[in-house]
């Protein structure tokens, strides 16, 4: 189940953002001055294979891997993770995933992300 992390720290002169998470699961919200959502990115699979279905007001939807930035072999330090390239959604999954885990969330918040994965082409 996603619930808040109160107290996110907020960028200088970037959007106030909001951040639901859980075990296998990172939601981040983007708003803009007049509080009005501006992105989001839904984060799944995180313990493996993790991907991210992310909506901006200016460029849209990308579903896309991450890569971990985990390292093969001995003493290789740890990478920071990156988006990878676009890949197929399974949007019935990730619709499900999404509805199945954001009874904690604002309702807001649900019935517009909700709205944009089922728009998602």
């Amino acid at each position: 189940m996603l619930y808040e992390i109160k107290h996110v720290r907020q960028i200088h002169n970037e959007a106030r953002r909001r951040w639901f998470t859980s075990p296998e699961l990172d939601l981040t919200v983007w708003y803009d001055r007049d509080n009005q959502l501006i992105g989001w990115q839904f984060c799944y699979d995180k313990n493996h294979a993790e991907h991210a279905l992310s909506w901006y007001v200016d460029a849209g939807y990308q579903h896309t891997g991450v890569d971990d930035g985990e390292r093969d072999g001995a003493m290789k330090s740890k990478a920071t993770p990156m988006i990878g390239k676009n890949v197929v959604l399974d949007k019935p999954r990730v619709l499900a995933l999404f509805v199945d885990n954001c009874q904690q969330l604002p309702l807001d918040i649900v019935q517009n992300i909700r709205r944009q994965i089922e728009e998602f082409a």
